[in-house]
């Protein structure tokens, strides 16, 4: 009997030691849990002061961005009607010489003929006017060429 008492005992010892065993890990992973639960509470609190200021940095950012792609877009329209209009104006000043050189070909092919048909006192008479006017025609067609 008395090793039946002293058994019971031992095993009471036991359990009694486990409950404490059992109980001291329980009050370890409430408070493990407690710190757990406050970090996060300050975790998301810390976001939540954080999440306004960049939200609206972020919003700034996209207003700026797109401002500036505006203005690239405006530019780049700019640069291409200017392209456009040099383009343009480069066949327009080529149509101009081309012009100006049939002119000057047509103007010296008709003092020419004029001077052909002319009676030969009419030309000595008229020889002052007919060297300037060729001499005209002569600078011109070397303007021309540069």
């Amino acid at each position: 009997m008395k090793l039946f008492f002293l058994s019971l005992l031992g095993l009471s010892l036991i359990f009694t030691l486990q409950a404490n065993d059992y109980e001291n890990a329980e009050k370890e992973l409430v408070e493990k849990n407690k710190s757990a639960l406050s970090k996060l509470a300050e975790t998301r609190t810390k976001i939540q002061n954080e999440k306004i200021p960049l939200a609206t940095k972020l919003s700034a950012l996209e207003r700026s961005v797109e401002e500036k792609r505006r203005s690239l877009d405006r530019l780049q329209r700019l640069r291409d009607n200017k392209s456009v209009s040099l383009t343009a104006l480069k066949k327009e000043v080529d149509g101009r010489k081309t012009e100006a050189q049939f002119l000057s070909t047509l103007g010296s092919d008709y003092l020419a003929n004029f001077e052909a048909r002319l009676h030969v006192a009419e030309i000595d008479r008229n020889q002052a006017e007919l060297s300037q006017i060729k001499s005209v025609l002569d600078s011109d067609s070397s303007e021309k060429e540069k």
